[in-house]
């Protein structure tokens, strides 16, 4: 959390719950001060929640009725709060050198708090011995290295920059010595003031690391950029860039989780599994649109925030844009979801459809680029009117053919060929388009080719059950059972042949 945010609860305007027409912290940010909306969490219940949703290239807004349709699950659900103000121009935030707490050494021994440090980063705690903890500073260290390469700052404007950070297990301790005053705000795990960084000590070494990484970034962000951007990209941007992995004194940041063991106690994976299973989705342009407040309410933001961040830095469409999008954190928020969303033009309905089956699909090592929907060429049959030919890769996801649906039409699907669809111990699992039944995926066999349309990838089935036909009008879509996150290991493709059968 930033002090940035924790104005907020005093400070924001009215909100109005809006709609749009078309398709870590904890960080606290004044709506009246010349700064971005970063929030200040506080992961208690959920709020009420209303939906809206941002279109291609402009935002327009509507009235909003106390539910609407989920456009990820299709169900009546209620939603994050939402704004529709443009928020504050953000060029010149307030001054935050002046430390918010004072520190006095000599009073933290008295009281059983020891000093760790290092060029950048000094510990006031009082987990004394701990192993993990003496370990920060070199992962501090390591991480402005990272910062200074992803953000691109020259190395040697960090040399002078300094973060205190409290690593806090007994609270009463820390409120004796004046770090934990009435002036700071409430916060569940972490929290940042400009050279300041508070966090509670968590259970596990990952998460506790993740809260120092994740407040390090905002500091970073603000010191080095001169901004956060809106709520959603300086929470997104700060858990994104702190997901890690500590290993023989390495440090990889953004990295690529495979597993919940490598994270023990985020739990972001698991709150949009939930939301997912309890029809509580949201889409990529209700993420943008998130309350600042809510992020004192749940930890729910935060996870959301995290995948939509994850998921514009590594989809083909977003990807290049989006890695730029930090030169515009002085930017007011609709400005900056406008900057944004304008790189993607007549794409961003395709980037709402991925992120769908992304967010259906939430698993650890999802790999976006791969799970993305790409477009091939199912080729017409030489010798037999109406019939198409395609291949379709076992390692990518949804294929989209430039074959029209027709409703009124039939359609035969067979496929040639096997593909490996898993590797274990060096073995690999072999599968034709039916399927094995040793392993399940979404409850169909593992390798079953799946078909669909480009307009509701959700509602898939096997493709190569009896003629075919189709309500909805799109492209006909074509992939191959699996877990987006374990597509690494798969070969091979299939040779598949649609028959039209167009109506009598």
């Amino acid at each position: 959390m930033s002090s940035m945010i924790a104005l907020t609860r005093q400070t924001l305007p009215p909100i109005v719950i809006l709609v749009f027409a078309a398709v870590g912290c904890e960080s606290k940010q004044s709506e009246t001060s010349q700064k971005p909306d970063k929030p200040v969490a506080k992961q208690q219940s959920d709020s009420q929640e209303k939906s809206y949703e941002l279109p291609e290239s402009k935002i327009k807004v509507a009235k909003q009725t106390d539910s609407s349709e989920n456009k990820i699950t299709g169900s009546q659900t209620k939603k994050f709060p939402t704004i529709d103000d443009p928020g504050p121009a953000a060029a010149n935030p307030p001054n935050q050198e002046k430390p918010l707490v004072a520190v006095d050494e000599e009073l933290f021994i008295a009281n059983g708090i020891e000093k760790i440090s290092s060029d950048h980063l000094t510990i006031y705690t009082d987990i004394r011995n701990s192993a993990a903890i003496k370990e920060f500073p070199e992962i501090f260290e390591q991480a402005i290295n990272f910062w200074c390469q992803y953000f691109s700052i020259d190395k040697a404007k960090t040399a002078d920059w300094k973060i205190t950070a409290f690593i806090i297990e007994n609270k009463n301790a820390f409120a004796k010595v004046g770090v934990l005053t009435s002036t700071l705000p409430k916060f569940a795990t972490g929290y940042q003031h400009g050279n300041q960084i508070w966090i509670y000590m968590q259970r596990g070494n990952y998460y506790t690391r993740h809260l120092l990484l994740h407040e390090g970034t905002h500091a970073f962000m603000q010191k080095f950029i001169g901004g956060y951007g809106p709520a959603w990209y300086a929470e997104g941007m700060a858990e994104m860039l702190a997901v890690h992995r500590w290993q023989e004194k390495k440090l990889v940041m953004n990295y690529r989780l495979r597993d919940k063991s490598e994270s023990e106690y985020w739990g972001r994976v698991r709150i949009l599994r939930d939301d997912f299973k309890h029809q509580r989705a949201i889409t990529l342009g209700e993420v943008l649109r998130i309350d600042p407040k809510s992020y004192f309410q749940a930890s729910r933001p935060y996870a959301w925030s995290w995948a939509a961040c994850k998921f514009f830095s590594n989809h083909p469409i977003s990807r290049d844009s989006f890695k730029k999008t930090f030169e515009h954190t002085t930017k007011n928020r609709l400005a900056f979801n406008q900057q944004l969303v304008s790189h993607f033009k007549t794409s961003y309905k395709q980037l709402e459809s991925d992120w769908r089956v992304y967010i259906s699909e939430m698993d650890y090592g999802v790999d976006v680029a791969a799970a993305a929907t790409v477009d091939v060429e199912a080729k017409p049959d030489s010798l037999e009117k109406n019939k198409f030919v395609v291949e379709i890769d076992s390692q990518r996801a949804w294929h989209r053919t430039n074959i029209d649906i027709d409703p009124d039409a039939r359609y035969v699907i067979s496929a040639d060929g096997r593909i490996q669809i898993k590797s274990e111990n060096g073995k690999p699992w072999m599968s034709e388009a039916n399927g094995i039944t040793i392993q399940y995926h979404h409850g169909r066999p593992l390798g079953q080719l799946l078909v669909s349309v480009d307009t509701n990838l959700l509602d898939a089935r096997s493709a190569t059950d009896k003629p075919l036909s189709f309500r909805q009008s799109g492209k006909l879509c074509l992939r191959i059972n699996d877990n987006p996150a374990q597509l690494d290991d798969n070969l091979g493709k299939l040779k598949v042949t649609i028959l039209v059968q167009p109506q009598k």
